[in-house]
């Protein structure tokens, strides 16, 4: 007997898997998207390519407005040259622009390079811009402007800085007129690709920082970065969009972060690299699909002045080390280790070598107690402010000593070891002075805007640095008065006294020459002791350092560290 089970159709069968399958294709789709939004892709960097080998220290690099070149400052040797590579690498081909000590700043759509003779040494001087077509070789001085930084905005005009004002002119430089006044010295000016907006950095004498946004018409002015979510250190610096506007790139402490710029969105910044390369001057290419930068490896050389030879030679071995000072007896000397930041001590000899910090605090301007048992310190860790520290000799816990969110830096010690003068960075900043027993604070008279502070040995004096560095003022304690001891030289760095308390040494800065030298503190003689010239400076936390060892021999942190010009290829979402 025939069965009469009923036979399925096999037109049906094949419509039933279909349909089963495009459940299954959209119930993965759905799952994707729910995975997508609960854990959405982040910009990283994905490899890097090395475009130049010669190590030399570079600057400042703009792209061409084809994308198929790198026009930067080469720095190594007395006279910057501008110098352009391929950005896929090759050789390195120097360009004659004809204009005095070149500096590149921006690049317009016509690949004009806008260059400034000379650096502004302070926040006060200026320089003459110049414009220069690499294609003729044609250069031309733009109108009658002088300032310190400069830049190209969308719309082809020149805005640039004088002071702390930002001017707007013509793209040859005529007819300026003020945009607006920002809250300090505003440089590394950056339009966005829509024109609508401008972001600069503002910088302070401890070389922090932080970033600004205006409308492109210098109003709504108003700080972007750090944001008060963000745990990073406070200095981010020097940003640049990408093409598309939708990101914006910066780098902080060496770092390279970016952060998704929506209008009225806030957006977390995400750290893109973390060493052993400290990178600056980003550029991102103009497909956006790279992010040019110069990476640095960092070292540094510790050197003395060897008079007999004029020469700087290796000091402790040449460490990579600054910010060296010594007990009074001649014995121990403690340094930051660079470019880890970390606070040492030793015998002067090496040995019972002992590190007294820990990462990831960063120290600056360490300085022994009268009595050699202690050493006071400016110390800050990730999110936090710099504070004031105090730590034994032979190590154990540092113990801050700043008691609220006002960063404390630059300690100094009394002779008598009872008080530290310091710098405490409010608005405006001033020199404190410290009463280690009851721990009450009185500010200095007279020192707003001053730091660098460093007591005599003797104890009647204070020296210090104006807010531009050029002028070195001593504090006569009995007298309760300052008075200029130097100034009209140029930028004046660390002072240093010598053991005797007759004389402040220092290095300083000239558009024509820089030099180390010293300065009679009874009668303000000045003495030049060694030409730096042909000395490649270490660029540390606040700049560059100098001090002395004993018998008050110069001392120096030497550049021994390479820097190169990297094409890192990027994922931005």
């Amino acid at each position: 007997m025939a069965s009469s089970k009923p036979v399925a159709n096999s037109g049906t069968l094949s419509r039933w898997w279909i349909l089963a399958g495009v459940i299954a294709v959209a119930a993965c789709a759905i799952e994707l998207v729910m995975w997508r939004r609960l854990h959405p892709p982040i910009p990283r960097i994905r490899s890097s390519i090395q475009l130049t080998h010669d190590g030399f220290p570079k600057n400042n690099i703009v792209a061409s407005a084809d994308g198929t070149q790198l026009y930067f400052d080469d720095l190594s040797s007395d006279r910057p040259t501008v110098v352009q590579v391929s950005t896929a690498g090759g050789a390195i081909a120097t360009i004659n622009t004809a204009v005095a000590d070149p500096h590149v700043l921006d690049v317009s759509a016509q690949s004009e390079l806008l260059i400034a003779s000379g650096v502004a040494e302070t926040n006060t001087d200026s320089v003459p811009f110049w414009m220069f077509s690499p294609s003729s070789g044609s250069v031309r001085r733009l109108a009658e402007v002088l300032g310190r930084d400069a830049v190209w905005d969308s719309n082809g005009k020149m805005v640039f800085v004088t002071g702390d004002d930002l001017y707007i002119a013509e793209h040859d430089g005529a007819n300026p007129r003020k945009l607006a006044t920002a809250q300090g010295p505003p440089f590394a000016v950056r339009f966005s690709p829509d024109g609508s907006r401008m972001r600069f950095t503002i910088g302070d004498p401890k070389n922090r920082s932080t970033m600004w946004e205006a409308r492109a018409d210098g109003s709504e002015m108003h700080p972007i970065l750090p944001l008060p979510t963000w745990k990073a250190p406070p200095a981010p610096c020097c940003g640049r969009w990408t093409p598309d506007g939708k990101y914006f790139a910066f780098v902080d402490a060496g770092n390279i972060w970016v952060v998704a710029d929506v209008p009225g969105k806030h957006s977390e910044p995400v750290q893109l690299t973390s060493g052993p390369l400290a990178f600056h001057d980003l550029v991102p290419s103009r497909d956006g699909k790279k992010l040019f930068a110069i990476g640095v490896q960092p070292r540094a050389e510790l050197v003395r002045y060897d008079a007999p030879s004029g020469q700087f030679v290796p000091f402790l071995g040449g460490i990579s080390a600054g910010d060296v000072d010594f007990s009074q007896d001649g014995q121990w000397v403690t340094y930051v280790s660079y470019p880890d930041g970390w606070l040492w001590r030793s015998k002067l000899d090496g040995t019972e070598r002992l590190r007294l910090t820990s990462p990831p605090m960063h120290v600056a301007s360490p300085r022994w107690s009268p009595d050699g048992k202690r050493i006071a310190f400016s110390g800050v860790r990730p999110g936090e402010r710099w504070k004031l520290w105090l730590v034994s000799k032979d190590g154990g816990s540092p113990e801050a000593q700043t008691p609220d969110n006002i960063p404390e830096v630059d300690p100094t010690w009394s002779p008598d070891g009872n008080t530290l003068a310091l710098v405490r960075l409010a608005q405006p900043s001033q020199i404190t002075l410290l009463d280690l027993n009851t721990h009450t604070r009185s500010e200095l008279p007279d020192s707003e805007g001053l730091w660098h502070p460093r007591w005599s040995p003797d104890g009647p004096f204070i020296a210090a640095l104006s807010a531009g560095s050029n002028e070195l003022r001593i504090y006569d304690r009995p007298a309760r008065k300052w008075r200029r001891l130097a100034g009209g030289l140029g930028t004046i760095g660390t002072p240093a006294w010598s053991h005797d308390g007759r004389y402040l040494y220092f290095d300083l800065a000239s558009s024509h020459d820089s030099i180390y030298m010293r300065v009679r503190v009874s009668d303000g003689k000045a003495e030049q002791l060694a030409s730096l010239r042909n000395v490649r400076r270490f660029l540390g936390i606040w700049g560059f350092w100098s001090g002395l060892a004993p018998g008050d021999i110069p001392l120096l942190a030497r550049d021994a560290g390479e820097q190169e010009v990297y094409a890192l290829d990027w994922r931005l979402p």
